[in-house]
């Protein structure tokens, strides 16, 4: 099937939103452009969605909301799809700054993991280095437009995205293990970002891993903090920082509200790890823009990995 110019893509952006969400040939054009062009259209969609003078804050972005929906369920293109909700996402998440809540707010929260999980899963799943190039382009621009506050929020969760996304790919090229990236009320209300179950049929064998990742300016590619924290001794400690402790009490909590799940495995098979891991060090990226983690990151994580769970089954290297 021919595929429709830029030119011709440019024209599709004249008329609102809201009229394109009624327009079937609109969505058959979006899906027939190529990835860079299908960017660009989204992003002119959006600029058109501008709030009016007698529209409250709430009912604004209620708007916004709802056109995102309607808007995905007719993109089928997955690799597409992903990447409109990356930019309605972090349009979102401006705003919502812009509106003046904070980011310890529970709505801002919400939109910011709900962001982070969105591009951490189209980095993982693609490996194409000039769509990545485009999306972070588009990414940066929306943060850019958002002035120095948003800057400063995209660029902080630029890192914690890249983390978790090295991260993931470590444990899924080393182990045979399901590594999910958590649900943004996972992430929010219980501080878990990363979960790793061991493909075992014994599930009293079966090793669980539960993950919350920051990111750090490590001097030495290896500067990694890692604290590994017994199932079983979650309780406060001043020996750690908050967040640390906020991690230990939310595992607890997501422990407790899954019984049903890790009653069936053996305690000494469960760990709750706070990790920090380095995004530039020495002058070289630790995890580039594709998430793609340096060997030597990679081999120190592996061996911390192995050292605490001697038992998990490894893949074969190749």
């Amino acid at each position: 099937m021919e595929s429709i110019g830029r030119q011709e893509a440019v024209s599709l952006l004249e008329k609102p939103m809201t009229d394109d969400l009624d327009n079937p040939s609109f969505f058959k054009d979006a899906e027939e452009v190529s990835f860079e062009d299908f960017l660009d259209m989204v992003e002119n969609k959006l600029a058109t969605m501008e709030k009016n003078e007698n529209e409250t804050n709430e009912d604004y972005l209620n708007m916004v909301k709802g056109e995102r929906k309607l808007f995905l369920e007719k993109i089928k293109d997955e690799k597409k799809k992903n990447a409109a909700e990356i930019m309605f996402d972090a349009q979102g998440y401006v705003n919502q700054l812009n509106f003046g809540l904070e980011k310890g707010e529970l709505p801002i929260k919400l939109k910011g993991s709900e962001l982070q999980k969105d591009v951490a899963n189209f980095l993982f799943k693609n490996n194409n280095q000039e769509e990545v190039k485009e999306l972070w382009r588009i990414y940066d621009k929306f943060f850019k437009l958002g002035g120095k506050k948003a800057i400063e929020s995209g660029e902080g969760m630029k890192s914690a995205i890249l983390s978790m996304v090295g991260l993931k790919k470590i444990l899924t090229k080393n182990y045979i293990a399901d590594v999910i990236f958590t649900e943004p009320n996972i992430d929010v209300f219980y501080s878990i970002d990363v979960i790793a179950m061991a493909n075992v049929e014994n599930d009293k064998e079966r090793k669980s891993m539960l993950f919350q990742i920051k990111s750090l300016n490590g001097e030495k590619i290896t500067d990694v903090i890692w604290e590994n924290f017994d199932s079983e001794d979650l309780s406060w400690n001043t020996k750690f920082g908050e967040k640390e402790n906020n991690f230990k009490k939310g595992c607890k909590k997501y422990f407790n509200s899954n019984a049903d799940i890790f009653s069936k495995i053996d305690k000494s098979n469960i760990s709750a790890i706070f990790a920090r891991l380095p995004i530039k060090s020495e002058g070289k990226s630790s995890i580039d823009m594709m998430g793609e983690p340096h060997e030597e990151l990679e081999k120190y994580i592996v061996s911390k990995i192995d050292d605490e769970n001697p038992n998990l089954a490894k893949r074969n290297k190749r």
